[in-house]
């Protein structure tokens, strides 16, 4: 294998280095609750991406570096054929190659071929900086010819093939982590590249919202074609894809063999379509550190703080149920009024949290129906210990009814006189 020297002695460390600080920056400064093992997805997306990086190091490097290489002495390619001045070379390389990448990953999304290899990015039931490398080995050899094509068409140079690569890699890592930026921080940055709250609405449960925010570095190509959604925020995002809620149905040997099956409809496991309306924003939703959310314990409602849980700080439980009853607070307007329910498989294993804007009364009795199963479970768990703790006074009892008399042998017969006798 021919050596890269930019790839093998600068940008591997460098990703490595991305890698590690945003997963700790991810756990130190959550953005969405996770409901799963962290560990167990690491483990799973690292093994699941392996073919996919040997793929990347052995052939999607050195075949576009070969194409480049062959373009650029014979001057083929749009950059080989209009004169720019080196900076201007720069800076078309990457508005070229990004908005290639773009049209690329709506291919990826609106081809049915290329979806049942992209569905498997997308099946990650959280997401952090580990979802960056779960991807597919078949869409990488997609990926290749797509990348080759592109960088004959642009006359891309090695050099900067190279730096786009690693430059594209690290955007990547950066806006798939579960990293909790400073909203007016990344407000300010979402006016350029692309951010983790903004990608985290491309990974949606809901369809439409799958269907936006294609960007990789820059946003702009999603502002020009009109996919941009920045209005939801990320306490109201359920990650995955509403076919695949159970995480057993996601093991390694499952993931590799699914674009090879029947692809389910967009559909939960209850048959229902999840569907959001989409709201105008013209900035990024503020996320679950601006929002209150009240959970619905035994009888009563305790009110929390809807941030992210980090050290030192109380996470609740995953098995409570949840309703938002208030109103929720975007961009200092109330916003519609959600409910909260929960989304379990038939033997209540998995629980996916999940909102819907509350459209007519059908939400408003999921509430009133989720109130009511918790209520009636606290009265038959109460009244099953009423009668557990009669049971055991009732046995309690007799026992020492029955020790007294052998104490003292009180035998009393029909027709008879009781008679004492000393022990």
């Amino acid at each position: 294998m021919q050596r890269i020297p930019l790839i093998d002695y600068v940008g591997r460390p460098l990703l490595a280095c991305v890698f590690l600080a945003l997963l700790w920056l991810q756990w130190r400064f959550p953005l969405r609750r996770r409901h799963f093992s962290v560990l167990h997805r690491l483990v799973r997306n690292f093994v699941l991406s392996i073919p996919g990086f040997a793929i990347v190091r052995l052939a999607m490097l050195p075949i576009p570096l070969a194409v480049a290489t062959w373009a650029q002495d014979r001057h083929i390619g749009l950059l080989n054929w209009v004169a720019l001045p080196g900076w201007g070379v720069c800076v078309a390389t990457f508005l070229l190659m990004d908005y290639a990448y773009w049209w690329w990953h709506w291919a990826n999304h609106m081809v049915p071929l290329f979806w049942r290899f992209h569905n498997v990015h997308h099946t990650d039931l959280d997401m952090d900086v580990s979802t960056a490398a779960r991807f597919h080995f078949g869409e990488i050899f997609f990926s290749l010819g797509f990348l080759s094509l592109a960088v004959l068409v642009f006359g891309i140079a090695p050099m900067l093939l190279l730096v786009f690569f690693i430059t594209f890699e690290a955007e990547t890592l950066f806006h798939h982590s579960n990293w909790r930026l400073p909203i007016q921080l990344e407000r300010v940055l979402n006016l350029i590249i692309v951010t983790p709250r903004m990608h985290g609405i491309h990974h949606s449960i809901v369809q439409r919202e799958t269907n936006s925010n294609w960007g990789t570095i820059f946003c702009w190509w999603d502002k020009l074609h009109r996919t941009l959604r920045r209005d939801v925020p990320q306490d109201a995002v359920t990650i995955g894809v509403a076919a695949y809620r159970d995480e057993n149905e996601l093991t390694l040997g499952r993931l590799f063999v699914l674009p090879f099956r029947k692809q389910r409809e967009w559909r939960l496991p209850s048959g229902e379509e999840p569907d959001r309306a989409p709201q105008p924003a013209q900035k990024l939703a503020a996320g679950p550190e601006k929002l209150t959310i009240e959970w619905l314990q035994v009888g009563e409602y305790e009110v929390i703080d809807a941030e992210p849980a980090g050290p030192g700080k109380k996470k609740p439980k995953e098995d409570d149920q949840i309703k938002h009853l208030g109103k929720i607070e975007e961009f200092g307007e109330p916003a519609e009024r959600r409910c909260r329910f929960d989304i379990s498989d038939c033997d209540g294993r998995n629980r996916h949290n999940h909102y819907a804007p509350e459209h007519g009364a059908r939400n408003g009795r999921q509430c009133a129906e989720n109130e009511k199963q918790a209520e009636d479970k606290f009265n038959r768990r109460n009244k099953q210990s009423i009668e557990l703790g009669k049971r055991n006074t009732r046995r309690h009892q007799s026992f020492a009814h029955l020790f007294t008399a052998l104490r003292h042998k009180e035998f009393a017969t029909p027709g008879k006189k009781k008679q004492r006798t000393n022990c």
